[in-house]
């Protein structure tokens, strides 16, 4: 009988959690009347999605994050908090959905919620971090006009914005208070993050003004971040010949010993036969 009654439990829970994850995939597709349904039913919309690819979503979490204003406030009139879901904040504002960020704030969510790190340097997650991080300058200003706090947890949004490539909301957040000289987990400076160029990014591009302007509001030039690297050894290894001349310009030491790696002046001539931006950049810096 005991083990009748555990097996049934066993199959009880089992099922309450399908039908769960089959109304957190609703939400994420913005069924409203399908999740509404499931929650009439008795799914719990505190249930955290285990299926891959589901970010770890709540119900409110999964329909904020695809966009579905509809869906997150009839979950709102169901009587849902967004106060205690930070995740739904963060992925409606790195999704760019303005509307429903609004609605989140209206309902409570914080413009400085906090989630720990999912993205690359180990940085925390925040809704300015993470609309500054994907270009979306509508929810940026958003949430600036919602007292969301550029200098919060050491300037991680300016951060964000600059590893994403958004010079305008890095431009934005300083003009707002970020401090260019914060670090972060990894002690990569801003310069570190604007140096290098990011995977699928052209050779040619160039950040050279972001990089003057960085250096100008007291940024190191030579600082070395955990690995060791300085912002001029990872604009060598990215080939990034314009960023490289901007840093040896403004003072980069291109024989600093790098640990590892000789100097960046050595790691460019050892590599100077892998293309000609990198032949480039070898002669540029031998000379020196």
């Amino acid at each position: 009988m005991r083990g009748f009654l555990v097996s049934a439990a066993l199959v009880a829970m089992v099922s309450g959690c399908v039908s769960n994850e089959k109304m957190i995939e609703a939400a994420a597709a913005g069924r409203t009347s399908d999740v509404l349904e499931a929650l009439d039913n008795g799914a719990d919309a505190t249930f955290r999605s285990r299926a891959p690819g589901a970010h770890g979503d709540t119900v409110l979490s999964a329909a904020a994050r695809n966009g579905h204003l509809n869906t997150v406030e009839a979950l709102f009139r169901k009587g849902v908090k967004a106060d205690d879901q930070p995740e739904a904040i963060i992925a409606a504002a790195g999704g760019g959905h303005a509307s429903v960020v609004r609605s989140l704030l209206d309902h409570g969510a914080s413009s400085n919620a906090v989630l720990p790190t999912d993205t690359p340097g180990g940085e925390l997650r925040t809704p300015l971090g993470m609309a500054s991080f994907h270009g979306k300058g509508k929810v940026v200003r958003l949430l600036l006009g919602a007292k969301a706090d550029p200098k919060a947890n050491s300037s991680v949004a300016l951060r964000h914005a600059i590893r994403g490539g958004h010079e305008d909301l890095a431009e934005l957040l300083m003009s707002k208070g970020a401090d260019p000289k914060a670090t972060g987990p990894d002690r990569r400076t801003t310069l570190h993050l604007a140096a290098g160029l990011r995977q699928g990014e052209r050779r040619g591009m160039n950040r050279s003004a972001l990089l003057r302007k960085l250096h100008k509001a007291g940024v190191p030039v030579d600082a070395a971040d955990a690995q060791g690297d300085t912002p001029l050894m990872l604009a060598v290894r990215s080939e990034a010949f314009r960023h490289v001349e901007t840093l040896v310009e403004l003072g980069a030491d291109p024989n600093k010993p790098i640990e590892g790696a000789g100097t960046p002046a050595r790691w460019a001539d050892k590599h100077s036969g892998q293309s000609p931006e990198m032949a480039k950049i070898a002669r540029m810096l031998v000379q020196e």
